[in-house]
């Protein structure tokens, strides 16, 4: 289920930039754009808790998926299971990302974040295997609010689940998560959906 936050081109808190860069994953791709809105959402509502500033977490939210615009459409909009050598360039997303960030003069909180949010806590991520608190905190953080989305929200090669299912199926992998910031991104979104 898509939550879709408010439309970012009316946005005040959003750079000019910003507003850019989402138009060229629009371009790109709009289930990208909407996983990116929600993610930016869920980032800007949730990590202030944490304290967090709130339009930094909303940035991080709204472009970690940016570099996906380098990403040929055969893959990044792949109706089928990508081949290993298919996934091997689409892992190449998030140093694309960080690349287009740096062009563009980001903080480099911003950045690292980004760049670190498909690490896994066990070392089984992506690009560099680091785990546990090796990745960034905002990666960590990222990394949650990321899987929750993308299972939460419709894809072209399968449905969404319920988002209490969501949190259930990232918790069968909890090894690869961050369980402080799991077990308190989950108590947010049962208070969140009244559960």
């Amino acid at each position: 289920m898509l939550i879709i936050s408010p439309l970012y081109v009316n946005d005040a808190q959003l750079s000019s930039v910003t507003k850019f860069l989402l138009d060229e994953i629009k371009k790109k791709d709009i289930i990208t754009v909407l996983h990116s809105q929600n993610v930016g959402y869920y980032m800007k509502k949730f990590c202030p808790l944490l304290g967090y500033d709130e339009k930094l977490c909303y940035t991080i939210g709204l472009l970690h998926d940016v570099g996906k615009i380098k990403v040929d459409d055969n893959i990044l909009l792949k109706k089928d299971k990508l081949t290993s050598k298919e996934f091997k360039i689409m892992k190449k997303h998030v140093i694309y990302s960080a690349e287009i960030l740096r062009e563009h003069n980001y903080d480099k909180r911003i950045i690292e974040a980004v760049l670190y949010h498909h690490e896994r806590f066990d070392g089984s991520g992506y690009l560099e295997g680091l785990k546990g608190k090796e990745i960034p905190e905002l990666s960590r953080i990222l990394a949650i609010i990321d899987s929750f989305d993308a299972l939460s929200s419709f894809r072209l090669y399968r449905e969404p689940v319920p988002y209490l299912e969501a949190l259930t199926i990232i918790e069968r992998d909890i090894e690869k998560y961050d369980r402080h910031y799991f077990r308190l991104f989950k108590n947010f979104i049962k208070n969140w959906i009244g559960k």
